[in-house]
């Protein structure tokens, strides 16, 4: 009876220990970015551009919109989203229609003021038909883009709106050009024609007929390099006069144009005249001095100089930070906090506003804002008991308080924010934690000044019920057995499932170990430095790169320095045998885990790398 007993109570054990495999949750940190792979720009970014480029669209810049437009056809959103793909061509071939259409609408107005009505008008056919298709497009343009992005309506709409103005502009003088009798002639002086910006330039001339007849009660408009400034009505005998101010335009040399574009009824052809003016200003010059290098959360500052006005408005920019200051004296200093950036390498951009006759300014410098690296010590014992608590006492230097710090140990975690830099935290392992070495991780997170640590120890667990189940079992079996319950049968031989000989193998010279190192190397180069120097990561790599040099020697195709590993593999899929090929992916998988996972390789993993490796070698 008494063997009895202990049959049924080893069963009732194994019944807890199923229910306790069930619903024990063992917890797991995520991995970051196991596959290494590289993203492209978020289509939120992907269409605010093409709102830029529309934008520069409206204001004539074509040349930059049609460059913007290029690299934007080349992004994986565009390549991948029809919407998107269908936004790019509509938008594009808009920018090239305004750019042909505005190059035949001066072509025109230049054959006309040479008297060459006929040729003038051949081209006033060719621009009202490049009109009408960019006025097309730009509706399309307009529809896709308010749909896609309807927080961008109002913005959108208003270029949209500055585009049919010109739009509309362009056909009405084409339109003369096409059907109006009578050409006419302007001319145009500029007095004085040296001015400092912001002074004030007197411009007048006269309207007539080809045949000299003036045009009276006309309206001219006049433009200094393209801005509109000022307007005028011609006298009855055809002359108007007008004074204008420079605006803060800070060029050698301006155009004036004055413009007579008449209504859709008048029986007159519109005109042109242009002079140049000279433009006197000062140039400003500027002397910065800044701290080329910060440690993360100090201050960055910055003073200068800047010649001119005692007090100019500056702004300056780094990173997410702008911040605008006005010069004392010609002089300032200000101090920009660093703990709302990252560390990292940065651009100091200081842009000096003109002010009366000093031109604008600007001042671009490198910077580098740096952290400290942590470096926690951690006392603990080296072996551990499945289902008991572990206790270690960590300190950390550098440190600051409420740094944040994370310690694990097979998939039991605590995280917490520093208050001290020593402290001792108890881990409750898991239960069914299997035996052997796990590795114990401490993670400290990042806080100005610090920038991060970490921490790897290798802990031999022990499980209890891994070593007493088997003898449980094999007592109830035998007890079975004893009593004619079972019967015990001689099992069949199971083959044990070896990995396949590849038909590579055969046929591969050895690489030199100049090829395997040059290989290493590269995947290093790719990883975070903190996991390159723990032995078993460092094993893995050797085994991979013995494995990739093979391959390549094979294949002919190299990992380049700026592959990935899943770019690689990508690069070799239709180069390899199936079998080569799964055979090397599950290498790649084992090392992308021990590289950019936040656990260590165990031995096993590291015994089936090598494995892996020369069966490939």
């Amino acid at each position: 009876m008494r063997t009895i007993y202990l049959a049924l109570a080893a069963l009732a054990v194994i019944a807890v220990l199923a229910y306790i495999s069930h619903a024990v949750v063992i917890q797991t940190m995520p991995v970051l970015n196991p596959l290494n792979e590289r993203l492209s720009v978020n289509v939120t970014g992907v269409v605010e551009l093409y709102i830029t480029a529309l934008g520069l669209t409206s204001t004539g810049n074509y040349t930059m919109a049609m460059h913007l437009l290029k690299a934007l056809g080349v992004t994986g959103a565009v390549r991948s989203l029809p919407t998107l793909a269908a936004l790019h061509a509509h938008e594009e071939r808009l920018a090239s229609l305004m750019a042909e259409l505005e190059g035949v609408y001066e072509d025109a107005l230049s054959q006309v003021l040479m008297g060459n009505v006929s040729g003038a008008r051949y081209l006033a056919v060719e621009g009202l038909v490049l009109d009408s298709e960019a006025y097309g497009e730009l509706n399309t343009v307009t529809n896709l883009l308010t749909t896609i992005y309807p927080n961008a309506t109002g913005q959108v709409m208003s270029m949209a709106a500055a585009m049919r103005v010109r739009l509309i502009s362009i056909n009405e003088t084409l339109i003369k050009i096409l059907y109006s009798p009578i050409t006419t002639n302007m001319t145009i002086m500029a007095i004085p024609n040296i001015v400092v910006v912001g002074g004030s330039v007197t411009v007048f001339g006269r309207l007539t007929t080809s045949n000299g007849t003036a045009i009276p009660n006309a309206a001219i408009t006049i433009y200094v390099d393209g801005v509109p400034t000022g307007s005028a009505i011609t006298n009855s005998t055809g002359y108007y006069i007008v004074n204008v101010t420079v605006p803060p335009i800070y060029k050698p040399i301006l155009p004036i144009k004055a413009l007579y574009n008449p209504p859709p009824t008048s029986k007159y052809l519109p005109t042109q005249a242009v002079t140049n003016i000279t433009v006197i200003y000062n140039s400003t010059y500027i002397a910065i001095n800044y701290t080329g290098a910060v440690l993360w959360g100090s201050q960055i500052n910055v003073s200068g100089f800047i010649s001119g006005p005692p007090n100019r408005l500056i702004t300056l920019s780094i990173g997410n930070l702008n911040m605008s200051i006005t010069t004392v004296n010609n002089a300032f200093n200000i101090s920009i906090p660093t703990s709302d950036l990252l560390p990292g390498n940065y651009s100091l951009s200081i842009y000096v506003t003109p002010n009366g006759t000093y031109a604008p300014t600007t001042y671009v410098g490198a910077l580098m804002i740096y952290a400290l690296i942590a470096k926690p010590n951690v006392s603990v014992s080296n072996v551990a008991i499945a289902g008991l608590p572990v206790r270690a006492s960590i300190n950390v230097s550098p440190w600051v308080s409420g740094l944040p710090i994370t310690v694990s140990l097979g998939g039991s975690a605590i995280s917490l924010n520093l208050t001290s830099p020593n402290i001792t935290i108890t881990l409750a392992t898991p239960l069914l934690l299997g035996m052997g070495v796990h590795d114990l991780v401490v993670s400290v997170g990042q806080r100005p000044p610090i920038g991060g640590g970490y921490y790897v120890r290798g802990i031999f667990v022990v499980n209890p019920l891994e070593i007493a189940l088997p003898a449980i079992a094999l007592i109830m079996v035998m007890f079975l057995a004893r009593f004619g319950i079972v019967r015990l049968r001689r099992s069949p031989q199971q083959e044990t499932q070896a990995l396949p000989t590849l038909p590579m193998a055969a046929t591969i010279t050895t690489p030199r170990p100049a090829e395997v190192k040059a290989v290493e190397e590269r995947i290093i180069k790719l990883a975070p430095s903190g996991k390159i120097n723990i032995p078993s990561v460092k094993e893995v790599v050797m085994a991979l790169s013995q494995a990739i040099a093979t391959v390549s020697m094979k294949t002919e195709v190299r990992l380049k320095p700026t592959q990935t590993l899943r770019e690689y593999l990508t690069a070799i899929r239709g180069k390899l045998d199936p079998q080569v090929y799964s055979v090397l992916s599950e290498l790649v998988g084992i090392a992308e885990y021990a590289l950019y996972s936040p656990r260590v390789p165990t031995p096993v993993d590291v015994a089936r790398a090598w494995e892996l490796a020369k069966v490939l070698s």
